[in-house]
């Protein structure tokens, strides 16, 4: 009996070590696997930087996207990159090529630059700005009703930066879709990932506007009205303001309606004013620089 028992204790015990052998084979052929398709392996092999982006659909069946928001997609996102390596004081453009396509899910595999030994120091500046631009997007993806991180977030990005961010999440929004990040840098051991809804970017955009709204700057100038136009669509509502104190400071933008409305269209260039003129800075899409606008939004005449 003692004998018999030992026969299938010993079975059972290399039984038990070989199970558990197959299950340490098998982990570790998942490890092996999930290492190989890192982002961060597959960027040192092609010794350039990986960006993953992955769509999800609102509309489930959808497998479809649409090309003209896709194209806008992909050039707000690389403005919003392009701006936070120039905040950064970085001189260097780290343009994306477009590396593959998923199957299964409708996804892209971006990278920059294939660099030499060179350029590898220059490299690190883009991985800068690409580790920012994932906070960025953690920070996004915060619950709607915990803004902080976010807001924090953007107390340190540049007016262009901001800008650009409000396009790139507008986009966005226009694909009507859900969308997660992977990134793999070269100096870094793991991938790094984020995402962001659909309703979050769109309660994002929200948020911007408010800051844009607060942060408006109003000149209060005394000078003359040397052009003003009165008409109902914004091209016949230019005007040129220039300051009294300094005749080579000029103002020229569209004058608001509201004011029109208020004057009764009546408005008499070449007379002096006492005037308040909206000050908005905006991003260029086409070009990714900047531009200011004004808008004339009050006037009172100075009596002699």
């Amino acid at each position: 009996w003692v004998s018999n028992g030992t026969i299938v204790s010993t079975t059972l015990l290399l039984l038990l070590q070989h199970t558990h052998s197959r299950r340490a084979e098998k982990r570790n052929y998942k490890e092996i696997i999930q290492s190989l398709n890192q982002l961060v392996n597959i960027a040192k092999d092609n010794k350039r930087n990986i960006l993953d982006v992955v769509f999800k659909s609102l509309d489930g069946n959808k497998k479809e996207i649409n090309a003209q928001k896709m194209g806008s997609f992909l050039k707000n996102l690389q403005n919003l990159i392009d701006s936070i390596a120039e905040s950064a004081q970085s001189q260097e453009k780290y343009e994306f090529s477009v590396l593959s396509t998923y199957h299964g899910s409708f996804g892209i595999r971006l990278a920059t630059p294939v660099e030499d030994q060179k350029q590898l120091n220059l490299l690190q500046g883009s991985e800068t700005s690409l580790e920012e631009f994932i906070q960025l997007i953690q920070a996004g993806s915060e619950s709607i009703n915990e803004d902080a991180a976010l807001k924090e977030e953007l107390n340190h990005l540049s007016q262009k930066s901001i800008k650009s961010f409000k396009s790139f999440t507008g986009s966005l929004v226009e694909l009507n879709s859900n969308v997660s990040f992977k990134l793999g840098v070269l100096d870094k051991k793991e991938d790094i990932n984020a995402e962001m809804s659909y309703v979050r970017a769109a309660n994002i955009l929200e948020i911007i506007r408010e800051k844009e709204e607060l942060e408006k700057e109003v000149i209060d100038v005394y000078g003359k009205l040397v052009l003003a136009g009165t008409g109902k669509n914004k091209k016949e509502r230019k005007f040129i303001f220039t300051e009294a104190a300094d005749e080579s400071q000029s103002y020229d933008g569209v004058i608001s309606e509201d004011l029109l409305i208020e004057l009764e269209y009546k408005i008499e260039a070449g007379d002096y004013y006492h005037a308040k003129i909206e000050k908005k800075t905006l991003v260029n899409t086409v070009s990714n620089s900047e531009e200011v606008k004004y808008r004339l939004c009050e006037l009172r005449k100075i009596q002699e």
